[in-house]
């Protein structure tokens, strides 16, 4: 699908159109399910490195020789996935920045020491997928929402329709920036109203620009993508539902133990199901050769070490008087609420997201039980 961005310098915007009666269309389908960022910055890539296109798509259904034709090649798989991964750093490096601004500068070495070394990041985030780009928009977003001053909040807009158009699952990011511009503009409605209108502009623009599908029928394809999107949920959860029933979490309680396994316990995961494990066993065991992509202390003894100091963390770091720490609970809360709500298949990737939130707060719970201790010792010594 990156080639889209050759249709794009080429004028030919004709293959975006919709059209209802192609409803076998793949192309068309992929247009209408995906977020198109990831493929346009691979197909950005490909144009920059002369790289070649991917002529084949790949059948899940089909052998790992079946789908010979569809494999990329060793230069079109480095430059996708260089593509996706050198947003980490960058990521890395707004992620201290938003954590010593609202915390302090211990707290934001201890989290950014978790993050740059968290197994499901450093797999995730650099493969030829979205979750890299949803990671660094995500903390971009967080940073400008919190930091932007009132009279250019609208510009949070481009961060928030970016990961938007990253993965669809970041509309959450757009009811969380109306609720902090409500927080912020309490007090000043006309400057409330403008900067609604002004974001929404934004974000409607970019979201607009960036699918060309909804240029000619905009409400007619909304609705098409919607009906795309819970037609391919419900054939995965009938396919895995026949294949392996005990994957799917259906109730309350599964769905927790499924987020607490996922986020603080399962090793990396490579492939979301194992239908090729065989053909990919070489490449695995190499990469996990590596003790630092293996996911060391991902085990239920230290997972479960891992899940309490979040817990303290979130604990001790609410404070009702401090707005931009409670909007940053409320936006974690949020996501946990959209996971737990509408994610049936616990794929690893589906709760990537989390990952900035958890190193946060298990370096504010770290930090706590730090200076607690040091207390009580300093008082010990004075005592004596």
């Amino acid at each position: 699908m990156s080639t889209d961005v050759d249709q794009i310098l080429a004028g030919n915007f004709n293959s975006f159109v919709y059209d209802q009666t192609q409803q076998d269309s793949l192309i068309q389908k992929y247009h209408l399910l995906d977020a198109p960022l990831t493929r346009y910055k691979i197909g950005i890539a490909r144009a920059l490195t002369n790289s070649p296109q991917l002529l084949q798509d790949w059948n899940w259904s089909n052998s790992w020789q079946g789908n010979s034709s569809a494999l990329p090649d060793s230069k079109l798989l480095l430059v996708s996935r260089i593509s996706i991964a050198i947003f980490l750093p960058i990521s890395l490096i707004l992620f201290f920045l938003l954590t010593r601004k609202l915390f302090s500068q211990p707290v934001a070495i201890i989290a950014s020491l978790l993050f740059c070394f968290n197994s499901l990041l450093l797999l995730h985030t650099r493969r030829a997928m979205a979750e890299g780009l949803l990671i660094f928009f995500l903390i971009l977003s967080l940073y400008l929402i919190l930091n932007l001053p009132s009279n250019w909040y609208s510009l949070t807009a481009l961060p928030v329709a970016f990961a938007f158009n990253s993965k669809q699952t970041m509309i959450v990011l757009v009811g969380f920036a109306f609720f902090a511009l409500l927080v912020k503009q309490r007090h000043r409605l006309k400057q409330m109203v403008i900067q609604v209108l002004l974001f929404s502009l934004i974000f409607i623009g970019i979201f607009y620009l960036f699918n060309p599908v909804v240029w000619q029928k905009p409400v007619q394809v909304i609705r098409a993508m919607w009906m795309e999107r819970s037609e391919l949920t419900n054939s995965q959860l009938a396919v895995i539902s026949t294949a392996a029933p005990d994957f799917i979490v259906s109730s309350p309680l599964e769905r927790i133990t499924a987020l607490i396994a996922q986020v603080f316990i399962v090793p990396p995961a490579t492939a979301d199901v194992a239908n090729y494990q065989e053909e990919l066993t070489n490449s695995v065991t190499a990469y996990f050769k590596n003790p630092i992509n293996d996911g060391y202390g991902r085990n239920m003894n230290v997972g479960f070490l891992y899940f309490f100091l979040v817990i303290f963390g979130v604990i001790t770091s609410f404070n009702a008087s401090n707005h931009q720490k409670t909007l940053l609970f409320l936006v974690f809360l949020s996501v946990i609420f959209e996971i737990l709500f509408f994610f049936q298949i616990p794929f690893q990737r589906y709760y990537l997201v989390l990952i900035p939130f958890t190193c946060l707060y298990a370096a504010v719970g770290l930090e706590n039980i730090f200076q607690f201790a040091k207390s009580h010792i300093t008082s010990g010594k004075k005592v004596v």
